[in-house]
């Protein structure tokens, strides 16, 4: 294929000849149609596999992924383009013929695992931008604990008056409440770890006003984090960059940096209205690093 450089296009053509017994078309009648790298090898994806031309072009990227994931993901992509159904497949969850459906019309941006819950949501009857601000967290990207979450996206299509914003909020708390071990820092480099607050948390007879009390409660939990020890962080081997670019005579100034304090989680978390301050004894632990990503342009912070 013309044009495809060692990574990870040639990755992707290796795995698309592992599974040549499989090829509709020979590879010879493949004549690429557009000059675009990406377009060109989903075009040839199409070719090998998709009998009718039906298979979204989501799908294409799963040729592309090395993760363990996507060996089931290359498996539906032959299926559909058999002209099976996906409830017909192995899937990570059960569908509904009604989900199945959506699952086909997700946008093409997405990732198989948020076409899936794009495909929940919308028959379950969420509005789309409930959708997409739903996908954005970890529930677009991972399907463990699926029988507790389902309850939440029924819960979020039963109330559309919950602001969008505040699904990732909603989506953390619970999440720290149900699943995440609670952390307690005895002394400096000295933790016990203690069950979740609330392994028992359920969605039932909950309403958005109650809940999004809990969720602030928790938000002004995590702001205690200032007086807490090993405020300072194990600095990672990277040191962040900063680059700048031009574009019509516009020129943006890019920074990635370490967040390497309490301090910093907290502001960065209270600026965001996200809740990375909880990762506060994880980083403490120095079992992981936490980022962020900021641009300038014409005076103007982002």
């Amino acid at each position: 294929a013309p044009g495809l450089d060692n990574t990870p296009f040639m990755r992707g053509l290796i795995k698309l000849h592992d599974r040549k017994a499989l090829w509709l078309r020979p590879l010879g009648d493949w004549k690429p149609k557009s000059k675009n790298r990406e377009r060109r090898f989903g075009e040839l994806t199409h070719h090998l596999f998709d009998k009718f031309g039906d298979v979204p072009r989501f799908m294409e990227a799963v040729w592309l992924r090395n993760d363990r994931a996507s060996w089931r993901f290359r498996d539906w992509y032959v299926h559909l383009g058999r002209g099976h159904n996906l409830r017909t497949a192995k899937s990570p969850i059960p569908l509904t013929k009604k989900m199945a459906h959506h699952f086909l019309h997700a946008p093409n941006n997405y990732t198989v695992e948020q076409a899936i819950r794009w495909g929940q949501l919308h028959a379950l009857g969420s509005r789309e931008n409930a959708i997409h601000a739903l996908v954005a967290t970890r529930l677009g990207r991972s399907f463990e604990n699926e029988e507790f979450w389902f309850t939440v996206l029924r819960f979020i299509a039963n109330n559309p008056m919950l602001d969008p914003r505040q699904i990732g909020p909603v989506v953390d708390y619970l999440q720290n409440q149900r699943f995440e071990p609670n952390e307690i820092e005895l002394a400096p480099g000295h933790w016990r770890q203690e069950p979740p607050p609330q392994p028992a948390l359920s969605m039932s007879g909950r309403t958005v006003d109650a809940l999004m009390r809990q969720v602030t409660r928790w938000h002004e939990s995590l702001g205690r984090i200032r007086g807490l020890p090993s405020e300072k962080y194990d600095k990672a081997t990277f040191d962040g960059f900063a680059v700048e670019r031009s574009s019509g005579g516009k020129r943006t100034h890019w920074v990635i940096r370490q967040l390497c304090s309490a301090r910093d989680l907290q502001l960065e978390s209270e600026e965001l209205q996200h809740c990375v301050a909880s990762y506060h004894w994880s980083c403490a632990k120095g079992d992981c690093t936490i980022w962020s990503l900021s641009s300038s342009a014409n005076g103007q912070h982002y």
